[in-house]
């Protein structure tokens, strides 16, 4: 979880104040401890992220792509990483693993 996201989430539970080290380790292991959040909070960036669809229990490597990026369908939103297919409403995400070889 980066300060970007940890800042949004703070903002909105409605917590002002300064992002010190201390709430950044407690953001970090929460995340670490629960790593599935809601998809209001996930990168609309392009970065590649692990969804939930509703009625599955197998993750799918996605990200958010808008309408005129040539990666996806023609239609902003999340779309597979593989193949650009649209996704429709992803449930849950959570970041990438790290590569265990890196």
């Amino acid at each position: 979880m980066d300060d970007t996201q940890i800042h949004r989430l703070m903002t909105q539970a409605g917590c002002g104040g300064t992002l010190t080290p201390a709430v950044r380790r407690f953001a970090q292991a929460c995340a670490a401890a629960r790593p599935w959040q809601g998809m209001r909070s996930a990168p609309k960036d392009g970065t590649a992220i692990l969804v939930l669809m509703d009625g599955s229990d197998i993750p799918y490597a996605a990200r958010w792509l808008a309408a005129d990026d040539k990666r996806g369908s023609g239609s902003e939103g999340w779309h597979l990483t593989w193949d650009g297919y649209w996704l429709h409403q992803p449930r849950y995400w959570m970041a990438c693993p790290d590569d265990p070889d890196a």
